[in-house]
């Protein structure tokens, strides 16, 4: 007789145990990380931005380390000047002259006569 039971309650057990497991997933579900509230640092020039060229700048967020970076619009007043010779002094003529001189376009901002040396 308890055998009996015993064989009764085995597929009743099987039943409940399957349904048990089932609930539990196959372990293939996708992980599925909560999105982050961004905490983001303070904005760092990456590329300064001249009078011909955009500039670039970058922050990263505190708590997931995700990077947000941002153009930076032409300056035009962001000129690169550097004296350079216009035309060299001829002894006896005249002096030679220099211009301050913006490496990237060729804005002028100034010009000077420097002396042929004789």
């Amino acid at each position: 007789m308890k055998k009996c039971a015993y064989l009764l309650m085995l597929p009743v057990a099987i039943f409940v145990c399957g349904i048990a497991l089932s609930a539990c997933g196959n372990g293939e579900e996708e992980y599925v990380p909560s999105p982050c509230i961004c905490s983001w640092s303070e904005w760092t020039i990456t590329a300064a931005p001249t009078c011909t060229t955009e500039g670039s700048r970058e922050r990263e967020c505190l708590t997931c380390q995700e990077k947000e970076t941002e153009a930076i619009p032409i300056d035009p007043d962001a000129h690169d000047h550097v004296w350079q010779v216009y035309r060299e002094p001829i002894p006896g003529h005249w002096e030679g002259i220099e211009e301050l001189k913006c490496t990237h376009c060729g804005h002028v901002k100034e010009w000077r006569y420097f002396p042929h040396g004789g």
